[in-house]
């Protein structure tokens, strides 16, 4: 099959064939060997804004016939957030297919009924989901969550109205908006009722009850898996 290679720093495009088992590296070390003071260490592939890890076969990072990926320099690849540093992990981002990013309001006595509400609804999909607090890390959170947002294969954010404002969480709508910069896939869920403001157009799944919820993602969640693929 074959791949269009955008090398941004040079302004040119390269029509790569390439195969299924072939790595990305072998695809960046083919790149930099014909152009001279082009070292290969210091360029990263990104296939939207997500970067391949160098291990990657591209069966595996679902690389189809005819995409169009980016060779960018390593500088090009700092941090989205903290301006001033290189992403650490961005540089080794492999996506996790297994793996959504699950956004919602730490409210104790609801926390747990709409994580089960979620999992019950994707039961059969070989699918786990990734919480903020799955894990502790030195790292600034925004790191966390950031390098989460990249590397799952979706992400599901509930933004319902807080009982305090009506309105919903900030730390949500802050990861949302990462989620569409960096071009991920969402679902979008909110109790009925909330105040959306802004982001009121976009197309959402309403809930009254928990067991509501099960049932409406359960409807639409084959189609969607389906577009991430």
């Amino acid at each position: 099959m074959k791949i269009e290679v955008v090398i941004t720093q040079l302004g040119k495009v390269v029509i790569m064939e390439v195969s299924p088992n072939n790595t990305i590296d072998e695809i960046i070390r083919r790149i930099t060997n014909e152009y001279s003071g082009m070292d290969r260490e210091s360029y990263v592939i990104k296939l939207g804004e997500t970067v391949l890890g160098r291990k990657k076969l591209v069966s595996e990072v679902n690389l189809k016939d005819g995409e169009t990926v980016k060779l960018v320099p390593l500088e090009a690849s700092k941090c989205p957030i903290f301006q001033n540093s290189l992403c650490k992990s961005s540089v080794e981002d492999e996506l996790k297919n297994n793996e959504y990013f699950v956004a919602h309001s730490f409210v104790k006595e609801e926390m747990d009924d709409l994580r089960s509400a979620i999992r019950e609804a994707l039961d059969g999909y070989q699918l786990e989901p990734y919480y903020a607090d799955n894990e502790l890390r030195q790292a600034h959170i925004l790191c966390k969550i950031c390098e989460k947002i990249r590397k799952t294969r979706f992400g599901i954010y509930d933004v319902s109205g807080e009982k305090s404002t009506g309105r919903p969480n900030p730390n949500v709508t802050l990861e949302l908006g990462m989620a569409y910069g960096f071009g991920q896939k969402v679902i979008l869920i909110a109790r009925k009722g909330s105040k959306l403001s802004d982001i009121s157009g976009i197309d959402r799944i309403e809930y009254q009850s928990y067991k509501e919820l099960t049932k409406e993602l359960k409807k639409k969640i084959d189609g969607f898996l389906k577009s991430t693929s």
